[in-house]
């Protein structure tokens, strides 16, 4: 019996998306093709999310390490 990398039987699996090569929002979990980047340096939140937080919810902080950005 064959497993793949997640420990299931690879005929439980119909078909297996590599996420490894592609950069994913760690709010939304969206590909990001475009990130914002303030004073800390975090590009792990995708440009509609931070839009969102700074201009719907008002807050200016990195949503990884609370830093504030302008």
């Amino acid at each position: 019996m064959d497993y793949n990398k997640f420990g299931r039987k690879t005929s439980d699996v119909s078909s297996e998306v590599d996420l490894s090569d592609k950069e994913h929002c760690i709010l939304c979990f969206n590909d990001m093709k475009y990130f914002a980047l303030g004073k800390c340096n975090h590009k792990n939140v995708c440009h509609t999310c931070i839009l969102r937080l700074r201009c719907i919810m008002n807050d200016k902080k990195c949503p990884i390490c609370k830093t504030e950005c302008e």
